[in-house]
C-alpha cells in the first residue's frame, strides 16, 4: 500500500508542476533571441531525453546565454535540466511512455497508419526522414518560411 501511495504522489507531483515548467520556459523564451532559444531548447531537451553528457560545440555559446539568464533568477543550468527532465518524465508518464525510436515510427507509419489520416502520411515521412543530426546539416532548414494554412 505504501508503494502505491508513493507512485500516486509522484504522479500528482508530475501533473501539478509540469505546467509551471512550461510557463517558465515561455518566460525564458522572451529573454533570448528566437534563434538562440531554438538552439538552447533543442540542446537541453536532447541532452536530457537522450541522456547526453555534453552539448555540441556550436551550442556552447547559446547555452552560455541561457546560463546568464538563469543566473538572473538564481538557477543553474543543472537545475534547469532537472526541470526539463521532470517535464519529460511527466509526458512519458501521462502518455504511457509512447516515445518511439525513429525506426519504430517509420515502421508504424509504413505498416499501420490510419487510412482516414493518409493526408498526413507524407509530411510525417518527411519529418522522420530528417534525423536530428541531419536537420542541422540541411543548410536551408532553418531558413524555411512557415505559412499558416
Amino acid at each position: 500500500m505504501g508503494e502505491l501511495l508513493k507512485i500516486l504522489e509522484n504522479k500528482n507531483a508530475l501533473s501539478d508542476y509540469r505546467d509551471w515548467i512550461t510557463y517558465f520556459n515561455l518566460a525564458l523564451e522572451t529573454k533570448l533571441e528566437p534563434k538562440i532559444w531554438s538552439t538552447v531548447k533543442f540542446a537541453v531537451y536532447r541532452k536530457v531525453t537522450d541522456e547526453k553528457e555534453n552539448c555540441a560545440e556550436r551550442e556552447k555559446e547559446p547555452i552560455s546565454q541561457l546560463e546568464n539568464v538563469l543566473k538572473g533568477v538564481n538557477m543553474s543550468i543543472y537545475e534547469y535540466e532537472l526541470l526539463i527532465w521532470m517535464k519529460d518524465k511527466s509526458n512519458r508518464e501521462f502518455h504511457k511512455d509512447k516515445r518511439q525510436t525513429r525506426k519504430q515510427a517509420e515502421l508504424q507509419l509504413k505498416e499501420s497508419f490510419p487510412k482516414d489520416m493518409m493526408v498526413l502520411k507524407e509530411p510525417l515521412q518527411k519529418v522522420l526522414t530528417l534525423s536530428m543530426s541531419g536537420m542541422n546539416k540541411e543548410k536551408n532548414f532553418l531558413n524555411i518560411t512557415y505559412h499558416s494554412i
